[in-house]
């Protein structure tokens, strides 16, 4: 059935048009249907399915102006051959599913060409606790003010399975918004290629290239892939906002952010939970990979590598808290390769964040200031907790803290391993009016120099500014620095 309504995403009309309906009783069976537009707006009607079209090969089926409305069971099955065009008369996209009883099904075929302006859901918007699903759907070059290619609202489900969702942009969240509590489930799928571009007129700064959710919605990805998408604001493949966010062997790779969260972004009591998945070769402003503010992150059996800060900090992981209540567990990762151009080429930790790695490898990352692995500072008594890992070949370029730069933070720190970082001063450990204890520890072969010969200080550890270090059952072994060969200690206590 096709319905001319407004472009405003306003799901009372799918309610108020349920009660004019007259629909056929669902059949049976899978029934075909001739494959134009009248065979597809049949399927519709008649409900159920999966329903099937006579296409004799590659076909395309062109709508215009309106968009048809779901509010019943329908399944329909292109079997790889169609393609339906959206014709803009001047918006319109594909399909509106709303309502409890409303459930989309697709399967094998292909959605371009939806555009909305402002409003959400370029091919299709699901609302009014309705659901959509997904499988080996490709869905592309779709433009809206949220969802370039799907927008879920109002405590709706969308599952994708197997699919393509690219090329689409939007002004938040270029292929999928959440918002309203709504729940999305993205299997085995790709969103590449997706972009943020923001609206300043609309106030949409541009976050979540890829995908955006807000409101305390739910986004789970399984065997996926989100790559190449860009935001002109947070979180170039994936943006939550006061949302939650999980995902297994995933990858999130070459995504771009001009702000923070090249990878993903995580703000505002959100929690970010990443599970045997790769964070790689994404780049912003802050957090080049992974970019937290005041939410729960928690990172396992993963990897981090070749991320970059462009211009601050953070370039595998930046973490920030201003009221309390950040907290991040990253466990049995590997964290390498990562840059930034001021602090903490691997993790930056600012505020009141309570950290805790274990069996974490911080390798090779670099920053070009301070904290070449891992930056901490200003976390007001949280502390942060490092056990059996290692930092190896970390440096920071142009100032201190080759592996680890601490201040006015509390580190404890058990059974790891520092070897072969290196920078200006602190070649592995620099520590300033802070508290770091090392137990059953080895440092070796790390160096503190400079360009100007007697000017490099402490090749292991250097502490001022009143810090407090106590090493215990630990090992310093062949480090090298201009002065202090394994500690250089001014006004400290060591």
């Amino acid at each position: 059935m096709r319905a001319h309504v407004s472009r405003a995403h306003i799901f009372a009309v799918v309610l108020a048009t349920t009660a004019a309906l007259v629909l056929v009783p669902s059949p049976a069976l899978a029934t075909e249907y001739s494959c134009d537009l009248a065979g597809l707006e049949q399927a519709i009607n008649d409900t159920g399915g999966p329903h099937t079209f006579d296409c004799a090969g590659p076909s395309t089926i062109q709508t215009t102006g309106n968009y048809l409305v779901i509010n019943q069971v329908v399944e329909l099955d292109g079997e790889g051959l169609l393609t339906i065009e959206i014709q803009p008369d001047p918006f319109s996209r594909l399909f509106l599913v709303g309502g409890p009883a409303a459930e989309l099904i697709l399967h094998n075929l292909a959605i371009t060409g939806g555009y909305v302006g402002n409003d959400a859901g370029g091919a299709i918007i699901v609302g009014g606790s309705a659901q959509a699903h997904l499988h080996n759907v490709d869905i592309h070059d779709n433009s809206a003010g949220e969802g370039g290619a799907v927008a879920v609202q109002g405590g709706a489900f969308l599952r994708v399975f197997e699919s393509n969702l690219h090329d689409n942009t939007a002004g938040d969240g270029g292929a999928v918004a959440l918002s309203e509590g709504s729940e999305a489930l993205i299997q085995a799928s790709t969103v590449s290629s997706n972009v943020a571009m923001g609206n300043p007129v609309t106030d949409r700064r541009g976050n979540g290239g890829g995908i955006w959710a807000v409101e305390n919605s739910t986004t789970r990805l399984e065997g996926s892939v989100v790559n190449a998408n860009s935001a002109a604001w947070h979180g170039g493949g994936i943006f939550v906002h006061s949302s939650d966010l999980s995902m297994f062997d995933t990858a999130i790779s070459d995504n771009t952010a001009n702000k923070s969260g090249g990878g993903l972004y995580g703000g505002n009591v959100s929690t970010v939970d990443v599970t045997a998945s790769d964070i790689s070769s994404n780049g912003s402003r802050n957090g080049g990979g992974i970019y937290t503010w005041d939410s729960q992150l928690a990172v396992d059996v993963s990897s981090i590598t070749d991320n970059h800060a462009l211009i601050w900090d953070g370039g595998g992981v930046q973490m920030t808290a201003e009221l309390g209540v950040a907290s991040a567990t990253i466990t049995e990762t590997y964290i390498g390769a990562n840059s930034s151009l001021r602090h903490g080429g691997g993790v930056h930790i600012l505020g009141a964040v309570a950290t805790e790695f274990r069996a974490v490898h911080f390798d090779g990352n670099f920053a070009a200031t301070e904290g070449g692995g891992l930056w901490v500072r200003n976390t007001y008594g949280n502390p942060t907790t490092i056990e059996d890992s290692y930092f190896t070949g970390n440096g920071a370029g142009a100032s201190v803290g080759g592996a680890m730069y601490v201040r006015n933070a509390v580190v404890d720190v058990a059974r790891t391993v520092y070897q072969s970082n290196s920078s200006f001063n602190g070649g592995a450990i620099y520590v300033a009016a802070a508290v770091v204890s090392i137990a059953e520890s080895w440092l070796s072969s790390n160096e503190a120099t400079k360009s100007v010969p007697g000017q490099g200080h402490g090749g292991a550890i250097f502490a001022v500014e009143e810090a407090s270090v106590s090493i215990t059952d630990s090992g310093l072994v062949d480090n090298e620095a201009d002065d202090g060969g394994a500690i250089w200690s001014d006004r400290s206590f060591v």
